[in-house]
């Protein structure tokens, strides 16, 4: 008696084969609840198939690899320029606290100068009447020359 069971290379592209093949005829004929009988390939044609389901599959794979490495990538670049700006903004920042730091010196130093300036204009202004209180001309004044 012949072994009826196919070798395990022509399983897989049997089973390929009566999928895609049932898919097409139900598609074409417009029965999707009818069974339709596909019969057995030929070992040969399998084989053929069974290489190219291989083929495909890995092309499929090395594609997929492919693109998550690009993405892993990308995502990586992505998350070094989160850091180089979040640096950035973090610098922007202790920059700004050391001039609005230098901004509050440079305010009481020009505060404190404005008031001797302010001081000294008063004194001159003081000196100033004195010197025209004094009399004819100034000839009487106190202190005066």
């Amino acid at each position: 008696m012949a072994n009826t069971t196919p070798p395990p290379s022509t399983r897989i592209p049997q089973a390929y084969h009566r999928w895609e093949v049932g898919r097409t005829l139900n598609h074409e004929n417009g029965n999707g609840d009818k069974r339709v009988f596909v019969g057995q390939m030929a070992d040969d044609k399998a084989l053929k198939l069974a290489s190219t389901v291989v083929s495909e599959g890995f092309l499929f794979a090395v594609g997929t690899a492919l693109i998550y490495l690009e993405y892993d990538r990308g995502k990586q670049k992505d998350v070094v320029k989160q850091e180089r700006e979040k640096e950035f903004r973090q610098q922007v920042l202790s920059m700004q606290s050391a001039l609005q730091e230098q901004v509050a010196v440079t305010r009481c130093s020009i505060d404190a100068l404005e008031a001797r300036l302010a001081a000294m204009e008063s004194m001159a202004a003081d000196a100033d009447r004195t010197r025209r209180r004094g009399g004819w001309f100034g000839m009487f004044a106190a202190g005066g020359a």
